[in-house]
């Protein structure tokens, strides 16, 4: 987990990480640290909290992977923030979902909270959206995980990064690391929502495939049984 804003103690922007990510001891799994300064905090919540109330915004951010004992993968998801606290969740969902749709070749599922599903590399697969957390997981307990759900799982997580974790020397400088997170929900931000999207399909792929995204986007939406579950709940 990394806290996404300035650190009140060096003034450093996004150094702030979950102790427990480096040590792997519970003792610091509530603790948080900087690595420019390396100013500890107990409790990495608090600190949140605390720094809100001074005008500072500390966002956190872990994406997780789910994985079965024998390592299959079950799911991908954003733990923090929750769907609810993050700014365009739907055009978000919409925009990841359409990509998979474009790069795999799959259809849009018809289940509420919606998500993806089809044939790839001689599988049938169910993917659905996850309706707390941003992400993606397996429809059924009972799919094994073959090479068409993994390629869509770690292309799914490359999306992820790109889009929330990815620093902008690593997107050509057109957007800051979590910048999607820290805009508002109202109508004038909705265009630098858009625009970071497009970004993040260029990087994962190329402008081509955006652009396809985009002529994916537009004609589900033109389908009124497609539409809605593109976005999910």
């Amino acid at each position: 987990m990394r806290l996404l804003g300035v650190c009140p103690n060096c003034g450093k922007e996004d150094t702030i990480f979950r102790l427990y990510e480096s040590t792997l001891s519970f003792d610091d799994f509530n603790k948080a640290k900087c690595v420019s300064c390396e100013t500890v905090w107990p409790d990495w919540l608090h600190l949140k909290y605390e720094e809100r109330r001074k005008g500072n915004e500390l966002i956190p951010l872990e994406i997780q992977r789910f994985r079965r004992a024998n390592g299959e993968e079950m799911g991908i998801h954003v733990a923090w923030p929750t769907k609810a606290e993050i700014p365009w969740a739907g055009m978000i969902v919409s925009t990841l979902n359409a990509a998979l749709i474009t790069r795999f070749q799959l259809n849009v599922c018809l289940a509420t909270e919606g998500g993806v599903e089809g044939k790839y590399k001689g599988e049938y697969l169910g993917l659905r959206n996850d309706d707390t957390h941003l992400g993606l997981y397996l429809d059924s307990p009972y799919y094994r995980q073959g090479e068409g759900v993994r390629r869509i799982f770690n292309f799914y997580y490359l999306m992820l990064k790109y889009l929330f974790d990815a620093g902008p020397e690593n997107v050509g400088g057109a957007y800051r690391r979590g910048e999607i997170l820290r805009l508002s929900k109202e109508k004038k931000d909705f265009e630098r929502a858009w625009q970071i999207l497009a970004e993040m399909l260029v990087q994962v792929k190329n402008e081509e495939f955006a652009q396809k995204v985009v002529g994916q986007i537009k004609g589900t939406q033109r389908n009124p049984f497609g539409a809605h579950h593109l976005a999910g709940l």
